[in-house]
């Protein structure tokens, strides 16, 4: 948690449904819940399916290679809605944000 701490750098974090249900089965929901309690934070608003889906197609044009997978595009869907930057230690999916021009941080 260290190093999500020193990320958020004080700012209050709001956590995607993507990420809360990769998060629960490890670490349990109660665990997620301290997280955000003691940061202040919350669970986002969801992005809709279709914006998901434009993010995903939208790296394809840029490089028909390129994949963003589904719960990666509901973060970054979520993170629009939102209006926050996504903060990732996922360097593919940073790099990916990056060349789509989406707000984030690693």
């Amino acid at each position: 948690m260290m190093e999500v701490d020193a990320q958020i750098a004080g700012r209050q974090p709001l956590v995607p449904i993507a990420v809360a249900r990769e998060f629960i089965p490890s670490h349990g929901a109660q665990a997620l819940r301290d997280f955000l309690m003691e940061r202040g934070g919350r669970i986002a608003k969801a992005g809709s399916e279709a914006t998901a889906a434009d993010l995903r197609a939208l790296g394809k044009q840029l490089r028909p290679k390129r994949v963003l997978h589904v719960a990666d595009s509901h973060v970054a869907a979520s993170a629009l809605v939102e209006n926050v930057p996504v903060y990732t230690f996922d360097k593919k999916f940073y790099k990916y944000l990056v060349a789509i021009g989406q707000k984030t941080e690693m």
